[in-house]
This record gives C-alpha cells, structure tokens and sequence, in this order.
C-alpha cells in the first residue's frame, strides 16, 4: 500500500510566508476543488467535507482521499490550479486548469485501452 500523502493543506498554505489571502478565500477554494472532485468521480471515500462549513483551517486533503485517476489529475494540474487563482481581488474561482488535467488524464486512459 502507498504511504498517504498530504496534498493541500489549509493552514499550511496560510501560514506560509508571503500569503495575503485569507481564510474565506482559501475556504472557498478549498471547497471549490472538493466538489469538482465530487462531481467527476475522483474521490477514493467520504472523508471529504459534505459542506462548505466543514472545510476548517485544518482541512488537508491527502492521496488517500483520492482515486489513482484524481491523483493523477491533481499532479497534473493541480499547481496550475492554485497559481490561476492566486488573486485576492478575484470573483470566482478558474476550474479551468483542473478541467484540462482531467481531459488529458482521461484520454490518455483512453488511448491505453
């Protein structure tokens, strides 16, 4: 079995030096990417947040949570993902980045069939 790994972590990126965002942005964005994993049948279990109230300073979102195929979306593009969205003055959040990783992960699960 793979050593669980942490991911994203709330409080981690918060307390990094340099951040400006604050908790509420982060929050959202943390939410934001629980339910693209929700709706597109990534997640491993149901230890994810079932509501936005529960994504707390100290969510962490770890390779256990996720399918092989959501870890391999989120190495693909998850870096991508939070550089997009990295504007405090932004109005919603770019999944753009993260749709791209999961099209090219599909197909390049397509062309292995």
């Amino acid at each position: 079995m793979k050593k669980d790994q942490q991911i994203y972590a709330i409080r981690g990126f918060l307390e990094t030096p340099g951040v400006i965002s604050t908790f509420e942005n982060v929050q959202e964005e943390a939410w934001q990417l629980v339910l693209f994993l929700r709706i597109n049948n990534l997640v491993a279990n149901d230890l994810l947040p079932q509501k936005k109230e529960e994504v707390t300073m100290d969510f962490k979102l770890m390779t256990s949570h996720l399918t092989d195929e959501g870890f391999r979306v989120l190495k693909e593009g998850l870096y991508k993902w939070l550089d997009k969205n990295d504007d405090i003055n932004r109005t919603s959040i770019d999944m753009t980045p993260l749709e791209k990783a999961l099209a090219k992960v599909r197909s390049d699960n397509q062309s292995l069939k």
